[in-house]
């Protein structure tokens, strides 16, 4: 194998001549030594200490059924390594799949078989591939999202049947949604799976109960993060149900067996190849991985020229509840305590969870020119994540993942990233191209904040990263880094197209501590919310980059700390839509950039359709910005004089301004996979698809109240806000409920800093339509309730006042009533909102012995009230006293 660069260790070139020995052992899908497992047993019999070991396979199929295992007993040496290889122009294939049959065509247009382990319970599969590509489970919508509604605070667990948190295993669905579920069988909804989409992450949880009526569902498990976090109505779909069944190039398996498939245009299922999986993973290096036991590591061993294809992921019973970086889903290689093993042209294609890792306590390993695709997850990953035991493990250092291909990752878990690194120091990811995750590029790190961390001098070069996001996760990069990391680089890469669903889709972006780093000669251009982004850090570098073409802000900068954050000096910044200097979250800009905790300096900017004088925080011309802030001494603005930047020709012209300012040529064209011809027309041969790109923001759902203070709850209410002086006045209470075991109880005392304290607001933001509202109330004899409806101007105006004291009820435009003490009275209050409404409003009072009264008509407080923002309940009482009243069954709706 023709190598472009010089090896880095005597290991490295003692595999670079391995091909030329002959075979030791041969393995054959029909010969006498006919699998993996026997090459292995074969070795260990033929170990002769100085002498390498070659295990040649020929072309075949090898089926895996489960992980084949390592042990140190299975090392080479350096003098003497182990190589499993592919014979010369051998197609090897190790499969952990198998290949589906039988196939006959239904009048509807669907395809179906039976697969009698799977009626028998003795099989289940939840991925299917057809012709080499990952078929779609059947899922609704078909395209884009389903929200949700609203939180669920607690709820009765029916396993427990005891009142538990479900802020991250429920939610209330819109009716029209979930409706198709019941048709489902209650032994099968188990199997209907809601992938929740949150922000960076994703989980996928297993249906527990779904109540209909409440249009409550409720999971086997528990999301990573309290679900409506980060968005107001989450995103999901739903998968695995018969009646989602809709779509060319869906499947559904049903557990009496039925396999269920609709081919794609042209496709006749009879004559395709259509696999599904057995094996969870295929090879599993159990090595010694405490750092005072070396002797146990696994060591020197390479495979090259093999496939492995055809895995599967399995939900488990409580789900996926996800996690940054999806690390939560199986690798199908998984190597502990190794050193020197090496993947060379090999290939990954159609794995159900995530391709590679070298996970605790290895060094020296080499993944290179290999081909991976079409993952449920993630792609390779070098070292631990969020575990706390780091120090105890042999440091990941010294690995190499270059010249690789990984795409199409991320179908299950969002969160999937092509290459990662976690708590490891001197490992280099180099020249590979990485596209089409819906996530972060190349993520290194893994150290929050500014804690130690072992992660130092990792290289993140000459990548060609791309094609990310999709507009489906948000909080993400090209290149992210996290934590204190002296002496990591991340230079010459080329990054484009990372487009997130709400903020973030940025270029290159530390976060979360990120500590002198160095990110230079990179070009990054076409990405959503800057080129650049640093939440929080400590004096890293960004020099001599060219970014271009952001949609909204070019720059972006979170947190102001004690110290500097970054040095941004001799790049170029080219853009023609959005701004220069933003924030994610706020339009403050000069409060963000304009402090001396950040230096800036030598840049050029230019934007062909902005005036210039206006390019910096509050409008500024670059004059007035330096004299304000003292930065960006030096820079220029000026056509940079790129041959071609919107045909993604960055050549800079010979009188380029660029070279006043500082800036070095770099050669971008190096980035990505070298190599043979096929082999880069691996890269520029693939079309990439187009993507939907969903509304970030959505119409809020109407606001509806429904609140009998029966559900279980961790507060005495919902929907609405208490003001009680944290004197805890507002209270679920189990005296005498109008209905069920629970009411609600507005008590008073006499030395509120606020007369109006203690009170209950609702915001139903009413602004058109008819409002139809509902409650009970019982008074003491000592309380003073008080209800009203208000707009939000200023002074706000009010529709309905209603006070109820001293055994008598008050209302505008009405004698006063008698109100029985220490009964319950119930009230139905229906008015109209919007431009044209007369604020004219009914009320229907029932009393406890079943008597009537009805009032139309009546006058609102201020005749232009016209919407309904503010709903509230407020005890006037000024004594302890007998003071409370007490409220059950609320209700509100907006009807058009």
């Amino acid at each position: 194998m023709k190598k472009k660069k010089v090896s880095l260790s005597i290991f490295v070139l003692l595999f670079t001549f391995v091909p030329v020995f002959a075979a030791d052992v041969t393995v054959s899908p029909n010969g006498q030594v006919s699998s993996l497992q026997q090459a292995i047993d074969e070795v260990r019999k033929l170990k002769k200490g100085d002498q390498p070991i070659v295990v040649e396979f020929q072309t075949g199929v090898y089926p895996i059924t489960e992980p084949v295992v390592f042990k140190p007993e299975d090392s080479g040496t350096e003098k003497a390594p182990i190589i499993y290889r592919a014979g010369k122009c051998q197609n090897v294939v190790f499969s952990g799949g198998r290949n589906i049959t039988g196939w006959t065509k239904n009048e509807n247009g669907v395809w179906t078989t039976t697969i009698p382990e799977v009626a028998e319970g003795k099989w289940y599969f939840e991925q299917l591939y057809v012709n080499g590509n990952w078929a779609t489970r059947c899922r609704e919508p078909n395209e884009l999202y389903y929200y949700t509604e609203e939180k669920v605070d607690m709820a009765i667990d029916p396993v427990t049947g005891k009142p538990e948190s479900m802020n991250r295993r429920a939610f209330i669905a819109t009716l029209k949604d979930i409706e198709p579920l019941k048709s489902v069988p209650k032994e099968q909804l188990n199997d209907v799976s809601f992938t929740l989409y949150n922000s960076w992450e994703s989980a996928k949880l297993r249906t527990l109960t779904i109540d209909f009526d409440k249009r409550l569902v409720m999971f086997t498990g528990s999301a990573n993060a309290e679900l409506m976090r980060w968005e107001p109505r989450q995103r999901y779909h739903i998968e695995n149900y018969k009646a989602a069944l809709n779509q060319v190039g869906e499947w559904f398996l049903d557990r009496d067996g039925t396999l269920s498939y609709i081919p794609l245009p042209g496709e006749d299922p009879s004559k395709l190849e259509i696999v599904a999986p057995i094996a969870g993973a295929f090879l599993k290096f159990d090595g010694e991985i405490l750092k005072d036991k070396p002797e146990g590591r696994i060591a020197n061993i390479k495979f090259e020229g093999l496939k492995f294809h055809y895995s599967g992921f399995v939900l488990p019973p409580e789900g996926d509840r996800g996690g940054q970086s999806a690390l939560s889903v199986p690798f199908s290689v998984q190597l502990d305590g190794c050193r020197n093993i090496s993947f060379e042209h090999c290939e990954w294609g159609n794995i159900g969870g995530s391709a590679v890792r070298f996970h605790q306590s290895c060094t020296d390993c080499r993944f290179v020119k290999n081909y991976v695709y079409n993952l449920g997850a993630n792609g390779v990953y070098i070292g631990i994540g969020h575990q706390n035991n780091w120090q105890q493990l042999e440091s990941t250092d010294r690995n190499i993942v270059e010249n690789c291909i990984i795409r199409n990752g991320g179908k299950i878990a969002f969160g999937g990233i092509p290459v990662w690194i976690g708590h490891g120091s001197y490992n280099k990811v180099l020249h590979n191209d990485l596209s089409e995750f819906h996530y972060t590029g190349i993520s290194v790190g893994w150290q929050w904040g500014y804690q130690p961390s072992r992660s130092n001098h990792n290289q993140i070069e000459f990548n060609h990263i791309h094609h990310l996001g999709h507009w489906v996760m948000s909080d993400m990069g090209g290149v992210y880094t996290l934590g204190v990391s002296p002496g990591t680089t991340v230079s010459n890469n080329v990054i484009h197209d990372i487009y997130a669903y709400s903020y973030g889709g940025w270029g290159l972006y530390t976060d979360e501590g990120s500590t002198d780093i160095v990110m230079e000669n990179n070009l990054v251009y076409r990405v959503k919310t800057g080129t650049f982004h640093q939440h929080y850090g400590k004096e890293n570098i960004i020099r001599n980059n060219i970014l271009a073409y952001s949609l909204t802000d070019q720059l972006q900068r979170s947190r102001v700390e004690e110290h500097v954050s970054f040095t941004f000096e001799n790049n170029i910044v080219l853009w023609d839509e959005g701004v220069l200097y933003g924030h994610p979250w706020t339009k403050d800009t000069m409060k963000q950039w304009g402090d001396n905790k950040v230096i800036l300096r030598n840049n050029l900017f230019w934007n062909p359709k902005t005036d210039p004088s206006t390019f910096f925080p509050s409008g500024l011309d670059l004059k007035t910005w330096q004299e304000k802030t003292g930065h960006d001494k030096g820079s220029l603005i000026a056509d940079p004089k790129f041959k071609d930047p919107k045909n993604k020709d960055f050549t800079l012209l010979d009188d380029s301004p660029a070279f006043k300012i500082g800036f070095k040529r770099f050669d971008y064209t190096k980035a990505g996979v070298y190599g043979d011809k096929n082999w880069i027309a691996l890269v520029t041969s693939y079309k990439h698809p187009d993507y939907p790109v969903a509304p970030e923001k959505l119409p809020p759902i109407p606001f509806r109240l429904n609140d009998d203070f029966e559900t279980p709850r961790t507060k005495p209410i919902l929907k609405g806000t208490i003001h009680d002086e944290n004197k805890k006045l507002v209270r679920l209470s189990t005296d005498q409920p109008f209905a069920g075991e629970k009411c609600l109880e507005l008590a008073d005392l006499p030395d509120l800093q606020h007369f109006y304290n203690p009170h209950l607001v609702f915001v139903p933001n009413y602004t058109n339509g008819t409002i139809r509202a509902g409650f009970a109330l019982r008074v003491q004899k000592n309380s003073d309730a008080h209800i009203e409806w208000r707009d939000n101007s200023n002074p706000y105006k009010i529709g309905l006042s209603i006070r109820v004291n001293n055994g008598k009820l008050h209302v505008k435009g009405i004698e006063p009533l008698e109100f029985p003490i220490d009964q319950w009275g119930h009230f139905e209050l229906i008015s109209d909102v919007g431009e044209q409404s007369t604020g004219l409003w009914s009320l229907r009072l029932t009393f406890a012995d079943g008597r009537k009264q009805e009032f139309k008509n009546l006058k609102p407080v201020h005749a232009d009230w016209k919407t309904l923002r503010w709903f509230g309940f407020c005890n006037l009482s000024k004594t302890a006293d007998n003071s409370s009243f007490f409220l059950d069954n609320l209700k509100m709706v907006n009807e058009p």
